[in-house]
C-alpha cells in the first residue's frame, strides 16, 4: 500500500511540473482571481470580458473563464 502512496504522489508532482509548461491555471490552487485564456497560434491571450465558473458543489464563483466574442474569436478559428 505504501508503494502506491508513494507512486501516486510522484505522478501528481510529475503531472505538476508538466501543467505549469501547458496551462494557465493550476487545478490544485483554485482562486477567484484566477482567469483562464485562450490558446490562439500557440500563444495564451485574454479576453476583453470574463464570466465566473461556479463549483457546483457550493454554488461560488471558483475561476473566471474567457467570454470570448466577436472579434476575439476569428483569430482561434483561423489557428485551426
Amino acid at each position: 500500500m505504501r508503494k502506491a502512496t508513494m507512486l501516486v504522489n510522484l505522478q501528481s508532482r510529475l503531472a505538476s511540473k508538466h501543467l505549469k509548461a501547458f496551462a494557465t491555471i493550476d487545478p490544485a490552487n483554485l482562486s477567484t482571481r484566477d482567469k483562464g485564456m485562450n490558446l490562439v497560434n500557440g500563444e495564451w491571450v485574454g479576453t476583453k470580458e470574463y464570466i465566473d465558473l461556479v463549483d457546483p458543489m457550493t454554488g461560488r464563483p471558483m475561476i473566471k473563464i474567457p467570454d470570448t466574442k466577436g472579434d476575439e474569436i476569428d483569430p482561434f478559428v483561423e489557428s485551426l
